[in-house]
């Protein structure tokens, strides 16, 4: 299962009530990170407002029999939610029907692949206490054989996705799924008033025979549906039911109540039994208990200081009365959810189980000074490390304290093609041709008039590009005109447009008509011609521009583009601080610059084997070799450059990895590279902010160390 952050997909309130009898559909795929294809089912929070009569709902595939199971049940005038996992149907679309007029709301907070794990099967009864007309006893348990039935294996699977409706209690109380051979646990799965109908999903854990218990309270009719079941191959893990909040005994949080419009957040990573890392979502029961008015709760990711949250809700409730809901719960900020209440109420949230995060494969890798991101080969972006300014996309304002030790989802982009770091800020180029940056904006690096940007925000280029690249403050593209466009920091010519003027607007680079590739540095920038040969700009000093000026003292600017001498052939171009290179010639590379050896014309690093492709940073470079080994040199005072101690006047194969290597990324302080498998490594020093993406957040290693959740 794939967690998304909760979206709402559905509201009929802004049109027409459905009416009596009458199905809605709408499209899930394609929308809020849930993929166009590749989907088997969403899980979404059901929500029916306002009916006209007591009824129930159905949801399920559109273009499907309509099943003759409910997904909730209601009374009239009274609002109700269930969560639910609803199968994809024609056209990426999922229909809902209600037996009585009434409002329907969807939210969906997850997806499940095809392939992930989970098999959806047609909604069947598999009990149904009126058909005896002998309800069950209050305080009894049920235990259920599902193995070999309603589609569940006889063997095989370790969970089953049921909906458990207690029909005309005698009394208020509440009902409880858990697993055989264990201990009745504290944590309830639906909440009920006497002779109120009332419904919940859970997931089920089952024993090696399929079955799984079921204990009510007051004596009730209970029907049970079954709607999938997950395998023991899936990212699930199904948990005896722990409570982790209770604010009427202190429990997770402060002994009050939470006022209205108020919420608690609560790490769960690393609590309760959990793993600190690895987590994609939590599976819960939220309940509000004793509410002081109608209202609902919203159950969401935390957002972090000054975070926004999604306008969404997980449980209704009716003044005084107890309700619970099923929550998948896609953790936030530092590991934690928040849950909302919009009237005075306590809180109780009970852990049924936990998704881990699937691992995924990565294609490339760029690495700032305080943040790395990963394109994924599904087109993703995650990104790890400091979020001072928002640089890790994920939606959360930067703080001074804010940073992650774990790869967070880039909120918003899809068909990632490439990815290119800043010093504190981050950019993404679309199959499509659109740039995306996002994090810090001091200088207008992200083509914004001002302000750091959380997630991505387009840049308005003048057509569509084919390569950036991003400096220590400003950002470059290639058009696929051949032209080359900048924006942001100019004190040095960085922009290369004539001018030292800096620009939020996308500005072109002075006489660059047929670039292939382009390179941006600390204070200069380079672009790769078509005929293999380069133009240079910016800071001058120390032929950093390869046009042979060798001044070392003040500052020398080049507004426009120079020739780099005696360049040719080449097919790839990369900067850093002070040097400069291209790869690809007859030679191999070719190098200019301070940290080339000479002070004018071209030099070899010495040592240095034909590459397959470089990075350089402000005081490191790697290579990866053409045995597909990672090669660092240069500054290793915190392990950057993959060797025990000591800086490297040449390159050394980075300890630890084989020859696998298809990307490697040298940043500030550490360097990251990718893997055959898809996998990402890192090694250097974490900063304090978790830069290795290992869970860690701070120490240095020179042996490089699993950036979680890839290959």
């Amino acid at each position: 299962m794939i967690a998304t952050a909760p979206t709402r997909m559905m509201d009929t309130r802004s049109g027409a009530r459905p009416e009596a009898g009458s199905t809605r559909s709408v499209t899930v795929t394609g929308r809020a990170g849930i993929p166009t294809s590749g989907v088997s089912a969403v899980v979404m929070n059901l929500t029916v407002v306002s009916p006209a009569k007591s009824g129930w709902a159905a949801v399920f595939p559109a273009g499907a029999t309509r099943p003759v199971v409910s997904s909730i049940n209601y009374v009239t005038g009274e609002t109700v939610a269930n969560q639910a996992v609803a199968n994809i149907g024609k056209n990426g679309q999922i229909s809902v029907y209600t037996a009585s007029a009434a409002h329907l709301l969807v939210d969906v907070m997850g997806y499940f692949p095809v392939g992930g794990g989970y098999t959806a099967v047609t909604p069947s009864r598999v009990v149904d206490s009126r058909s005896t007309g002998v309800a069950r006893a209050a305080g009894s348990t049920t235990t259920i054989a599902l193995g070999g039935k309603a589609g569940v294996p006889p063997s095989g699977a370790t969970a089953a996705i049921v909906n458990v409706t207690v029909v005309s209690p005698a009394g208020d109380g509440y009902a409880q799924v858990y697993p055989v051979g264990v201990p009745r646990p504290t944590a309830s799965s639906v909440n009920f008033a006497a002779k109120r109908t009332a419904a919940g999903l859970a997931i089920a854990a089952l024993d090696a025979q399929g079955r799984f218990n079921i204990y009510t309270s007051s004596s009730a009719h209970l029907i049970v549906d079954v709607a999938g079941w997950i395998g023991s191959g899936s990212t699930y893990t199904p948990v005896t039911p722990v409570r982790a909040l209770d604010t009427r005994y202190g429990v997770g949080a402060t002994r009050v109540r939470v006022p209205a419009t108020g919420g608690v957040t609560i790490r769960l990573a690393g609590t309760n039994g959990l793993p600190k890392t690895g987590i994609e979502a939590v599976q819960a029961t939220v309940t509000a208990v004793r509410p002081s008015s109608a209202g609902y709760l919203a159950a969401v990711p935390a957002a972090g200081p000054s975070g926004e949250t999604p306008v969404v809700s997980s449980v209704n409730f009716a003044a005084g009365m107890t309700a619970a809901n099923a929550v998948t719960l896609k953790l936030g900020w530092n590991g934690a959810v928040t849950v909302s209440s919009s009237a005075e109420t306590d809180l109780i949230l009970d852990i049924t189980g936990y998704w881990v995060t699937p691992d995924a494969a990565a294609t490339q890798v760029a690495v700032g000074v305080n943040q790395a991101c990963a394109v994924l080969s599904t087109g993703t972006m995650r990104c790890w490390g400091n979020n001072w300014s928002g640089q890790l996309g994920a939606g959360i304002p930067g703080t001074s304290k804010g940073f992650s030790a774990v790869p967070m989802d880039v909120v918003g982009l899809s068909d990632v093609k490439s990815a290119a770091a800043g010093s504190t800020h981050m950019c993404a180029l679309t199959r499509q041709g659109v740039v995306w940056c996002w994090g810090d904006n001091w200088n207008q690096q992200l083509g914004r008039p001002s302000g750091a940007e959380p997630a991505p925000v387009r840049v308005a280029l003048a057509g569509s590009a084919t390569s950036i690249e991003a400096g220590y403050e400003h950002t470059c593209a290639v058009l696929a005109s051949g032209q080359v466009q900048c924006w942001g920091r100019n004190d040095l010519g960085q922009l290369g447009n004539g001018t030292t003027d800096q620009t939020y607007y996308p500005t072109f680079v002075t006489g660059v008509t047929s670039a292939r590739l382009v390179s941006a540095g600390f204070d200069h920038s380079c672009a790769l011609l078509i005929d293999g040969t380069a133009r240079c700009w910016g800071r001058a000093n120390n032929n950093m521009l390869g046009d042979g000026d060798g001044t070392v003292d003040g500052v020398v600017v080049r507004t426009e583009p120079v020739t780099v001498k005696g360049v040719s052939a080449a097919t790839g171009i990369v900067t850093g601080s002070d040097m400069s290179c291209v790869t690809g010639t007859s030679n191999g590379h070719s190098c200019w610059g301070r940290g080339s050896g000479v002070a004018t014309g071209l030099a070899q690093i010495p040592g240095l084997q034909r590459p397959q492709m470089m990075s350089l940073s402000y005081w490191h470079g790697c290579i990866v070799t053409t045995g597909s080994a990672a090669q660092c040199w240069g500054d290793n005072s915190s392990g950057q450059a993959g060797a025990p101690s000591g800086s490297l006047t040449g390159p050394r194969v980075v300890s630890g990895l084989g020859s696998d290597v298809v990307e490697v990324s040298a940043g500030g302080n550490s360097s990251c590279a990718v893997r055959t498998t898809g996998g990402v490594v890192c090694w250097g020093s974490r900063q304090g902010v978790g830069l290795l993406g290992d869970g860690q957040d701070s120490g240095a290693t020179s042996t490089p160390v699993k950036v979680l959740g890839f290959g």
